[in-house]
């Protein structure tokens, strides 16, 4: 088995970065503290800097001194989760509400850790690596504001990648694959408004908790009866209030929920029924109705080529035995893909596994007891330190 190995420097500064930014968790938009701190250390590796892009994020660019060639990008989202940690370690977090649970740190570090490999060989390199911080992946977005404000360009960017490390897969191995990856992620928000009274003269009112109810039955037709059953669709009203008291018709009732699909076509379709849906169910029945839809994330497509070569990168670095390409996309949605420009530039995504039940790295992501350990900040720093390297001299 291969036994790769991270110079023992790097690996150290990559856990002391990771477990201080832990400790100091910002939320989206907020990443004050933690943009300075990745400012600070690209300037110390002779990086050209760009500071407060999209607020508060950080580009960073190194420049390979072995002639012209293509620019990579390499993106780390920032921000931490509005959460309360329940880890009992010498990192956690400092701030109450506030905690790391999705990894940001991780990606912080690791994507640290390559700059600090990289710089170290940079005469050797030919062409570009623009290292992008984002801010706000969690919401509501710091990737199309980035892109906004023109960090594909100057060099332009001609490919972009990231990692996630995730809680299920091992530690020590990564995983990816072609095509589908996540799932676009749209948002509905409704309001039902009508006249309320009293529970024992229904007829005077407009029962608004009884026409949510067949709004939200009826969202679930669309799924089962409309959209093909080999596409991916999930509909998850993840909200309903309405009402005051037990003997009381409420004059307000609200429906919040999420979309989650891979085909922009069906994306379209199912967004169009949604909204056609609860319009039609209110005038049915006599309530009056606002409806918002946002057109969130856009779904996560792994440029095949692009994910051949991150495979063949991971295999050099760590192992074929540690690389995993026969996993399913997932529901779950990233912005990281609007660094694609829509398609146009090539992009892809891989996961870098935590999972150690021995060490007790067993919770997923997102949960107030995610943690990791040194192995998979290692295994990330060499598995996109080779990445890059193996693209630009492609």
């Amino acid at each position: 088995m291969t036994e790769a190995k991270l110079e023992p420097e790097i690996l150290e500064e990559v856990i002391k970065i990771r477990e201080d930014i832990h400790m100091h968790p910002e939320l989206g938009f907020e990443e004050v503290r933690t943009s300075k701190l990745i400012a600070e250390k690209l300037k110390e590796l002779g990086f050209e800097v760009q500071e407060n892009v999209a607020k508060t994020g950080v580009v960073g660019l190194l420049k390979g001194g072995a002639g012209e060639g293509k620019t990579i990008l390499v993106r780390a989202d920032i921000d931490a989760l509005p959460l309360q940690e329940m880890n009992d370690v010498s990192y956690k977090s400092i701030y109450d509400g506030k905690m790391h649970a999705c990894g940001h740190d991780a990606h912080i570090a690791i994507a640290l850790g390559v700059a600090m490999k990289l710089a170290r060989i940079k005469d050797q390199l030919k062409g570009n690596i623009k290292f992008v911080f984002q801010p706000a992946e969690e919401g509501p977005g710091g990737a199309k504001p980035m892109v906004e404000a023109g960090v594909l360009e100057n060099p332009k960017v001609d490919a972009a990648v990231a990692l996630h490390v995730a809680g299920l897969i091992p530690e020590g191995m990564i995983a990816t694959k072609p095509k589908e990856f996540t799932a676009a992620a749209d948002e509905f928000h409704v309001i039902l408004k009508g006249p309320g009274g009293h529970g024992s003269a229904p007829h005077n009112t407009k029962d608004l908790v009884a026409i949510g109810s067949l709004v939200v039955q009826a969202l679930n037709m669309i799924t089962a009866r409309e959209v093909d059953p080999l596409e991916p669709v999930v509909i998850t009203v993840g909200k309903f209030s309405g009402g005051t008291r037990h003997n009381i018709i409420g004059d307000k009732a609200e429906i919040h929920g999420t979309i989650r699909s891979f085909n922009p076509e069906v994306r379209d379709y199912v967004n169009k029924r949604v909204k056609e849906i609860v319009k039609g169910i209110s005038e049915l029945f006599g309530a009056d109705v606002e409806i918002e839809m946002i057109r969130g994330y856009p779904p996560g497509y792994n440029d095949p080529k692009l994910t051949e070569l991150v495979v063949r990168a991971a295999k050099k670095a760590i192992g074929e035995e540690n690389v995993v390409t026969d996993i399913k996309p997932i529901m779950g949605a990233e912005d990281f893909f609007e660094f694609s420009n829509g398609g146009k530039i090539p992009a892809v995504m891989f996961w870098v596994g935590v999972y150690n039940k021995e060490k007790g790295y067993i919770y997923e992501n997102h949960s107030s007891k995610f943690d990791l350990g040194p192995k998979a900040l290692e295994t990330g720093v060499l598995v996109m330190s080779e990445v890059v390297k193996e693209y630009l001299s492609s």
